[in-house]
């Protein structure tokens, strides 16, 4: 399938037939390769466990970055995406395989100096009462966006709120997702039907310097702040 975007918002883009068909084996026998171990959710224990990999990371200027990642590290550039990447921006991941019954609660990925995330699906099949859905709230949902007149709402209440129209995004295989940081989204349970291989995606972060930075002035002055 030649790429092509079959889905787009304000904050995000969806692409299919993202990679060629050497480019899409290679990155699914490196993530199936990949060595993970079971991880409690980071957002609920209703979740359920999922295997995750240890932390691959590089720079976007880096000369070895993997093979079977350049084609999401170019992609960055594209004025489809909706963050913008820098010369020496960091990238950071991990792959993820969700088992049966295996779900992740409302979340944005924000903090930490992050700009932007993406979502390889690698794994081989998938069928449209299989579960695993990818789901988006096209918002902003960083704590300042989350504030109300009398509380701070959690995501799970700011989405909640919201009269916005969600979109469902299919894990279909070879689809790279990309978001920008601080969108409110979830994982939908993967359901009993799934037959196939474990939900597998490569997921990662993309972090500014200067972002970062600043990110870490924030942390220090309200550290001071509270101190005194």
């Amino acid at each position: 399938m030649r790429r092509q975007i079959t889905s787009v918002g304000d904050r995000f883009v969806v692409f299919d037939g993202f990679f060629d068909d050497d480019e899409f084996r290679l990155a699914q026998e490196w993530a199936a390769s990949t060595t993970v171990e079971m991880r409690d959710s980071v957002i609920g224990a209703s979740d359920g466990k999922a295997w995750r990999s240890s932390t691959v990371g590089f720079s976007t200027d880096a000369t070895d970055i993997p093979a079977h990642l350049r084609t999401v590290v170019q992609a960055f550039a594209m004025p489809e995406v909706p963050w913008a990447a820098e010369a020496s921006s960091t990238v950071t991941g991990a792959v993820w395989r969700y088992p049966r019954g295996s779900a992740l609660g409302w979340h944005n990925d924000a903090g930490g100096g992050r700009i932007g995330e993406f979502v390889c699906f690698l794994h081989t099949e998938w069928g449209a009462d299989w579960g695993g859905e990818l789901v988006v709230l096209d918002k902003a949902a960083d704590q300042d966006d989350r504030t109300g007149p009398d509380r701070r709402l959690s995501i799970a209440e700011f989405v909640g709120e919201s009269r916005s129209t969600m979109t469902l995004i299919a894990p279909l295989p070879n689809r790279v997702v990309f978001l920008k940081a601080g969108t409110a989204h979830t994982i939908k349970r993967v359901e009993d039907q799934w037959k196939a291989e474990p939900r597998l995606t490569f997921t990662g972060f993309v972090t500014n310097k200067q972002q970062s930075n600043q990110g870490r002035a924030r942390r220090l002055l309200q550290a001071l702040v509270s101190e005194g």
